[in-house]
């Protein structure tokens, strides 16, 4: 007989907007901010909004979350110096222009990290208004590019790859594991005013998430960390970059996409049809070792030039109890169930 299976049956029942404390299923805390767009936001308040709301305490047994002061902003490869990361670069939203599949997947905001502007066409101060905003240049994150070289990968066979990580703005954080948890996840959304002229070119803007974690496959079928420690993907497994084939799913059709989700969620946004496109919301699932200390990095750019500017929504970071087997992402079960919540 399994005496622990009542535990481990309420576990598997925690529903998706509680967590699993290893003891029993709660409500799953929001730490919102509300629209926090100035020159006071923080990492933390960007943290905050993907509701990232534990602080690890060295001195309290079995806490977890944010390793205190390792949050930061900054650059692509400059995690540590955000003085040449533009404010209007990143900001918390409580919804991304007037489409209601815009609006946050888990309390009240959102973080939102972009080449451009990190704003909708209705912001009261800095709204996107144009194709591009340029910044500084610079280059993609060493350890990222390493296993190709130096180089930024190809995402799509045929199509140039690009260079340089321009208008980067980056998201790192170290987080204290649960001690009951063996993976977690998040939802994003990927926008690009590319989209129309430029997939197939080396205008191939990205969006990475990297992860430093000492989890190593251990079942037959389980996926590594990949070299370049990217763990978000679209739904068939390409990067998060303009290039990837059939990346774009909202947008007007063109040769090679049929844009099965139209383009009513690129209302209000400063992303216009005429040349922008999105990806659905996206949950990114990587592995982690109960106990241990990750890092996550959060990167977006704009490839070989500074215009024609990308955006990405973040939000609901969540802990499982459930074992990981590697890094995957899927259409978001958020997406296809989406709340009933007015935007004012």
């Amino acid at each position: 007989r399994d005496l622990h299976y009542p535990l481990r049956r309420q576990r598997q029942m925690c529903i998706r907007d509680s967590r699993w404390t290893g003891i029993k299923c709660e409500e799953k805390p929001e730490c919102s901010t509300g629209d926090n767009l100035g020159a006071g936001t923080t990492a933390l308040d960007l943290l905050k909004a993907m509701d990232i709301c534990d602080f690890y305490d060295s001195g309290v047994p079995g806490s977890w979350g944010i390793v205190p002061g390792s949050a930061v902003i900054g650059k692509a490869n400059h995690p540590v110096d955000p003085r040449s990361v533009d404010e209007k670069q990143y900001g918390v939203k409580t919804n991304f222009g007037t489409d209601l599949s815009n609006i946050p997947i888990f309390g009240d905001n959102m973080a939102i990290l972009s080449s451009g502007r990190a704003r909708d066409a209705n912001d009261d101060l800095f709204p996107t208004e144009e194709e591009s905003y340029e910044y500084e240049t610079g280059n993609p994150p060493a350890d990222f590019v390493a296993p190709y070289g130096g180089s930024l990968p190809v995402t799509k066979e045929g199509c140039p790859s690009g260079v340089e990580a321009n208008d980067s703005v980056l998201l790192q954080v170290k987080l204290k594991v649960p001690l009951f948890a063996h993976s977690f996840s998040f939802d994003f959304r990927f926008f690009s005013q590319e989209y129309l002229l430029y997939t197939c070119t080396k205008y191939n803007d990205f969006f990475i998430a990297m992860l430093d974690t000492a989890w190593e496959p251990e079942e037959e079928g389980d996926l590594p960390i990949p070299e370049d420690k990217n763990i978000s993907f679209d739904s068939s497994g390409n990067y998060i970059s303009v290039n990837s084939d059939q990346f774009f799913t909202v947008c007007q059709p063109k040769i090679g996409y049929t844009c099965p989700d139209g383009v009513s969620a690129l209302a209000g946004t400063g992303y216009p049809s005429s040349n922008a496109g999105a990806t659905k919301w996206l949950t990114t699932t990587a592995p982690v070792i109960p106990g241990e200390i990750i890092t996550l990095r959060f990167i977006i750019w704009d490839t070989t030039d500074m215009e024609q500017d990308s955006l990405v929504l973040l939000d609901n970071f969540r802990w499982h109890a459930r074992p990981g087997a590697g890094p995957s992402t899927s259409v978001s079960y958020t997406h296809l169930t989406l709340p009933t919540k007015r935007i004012v």
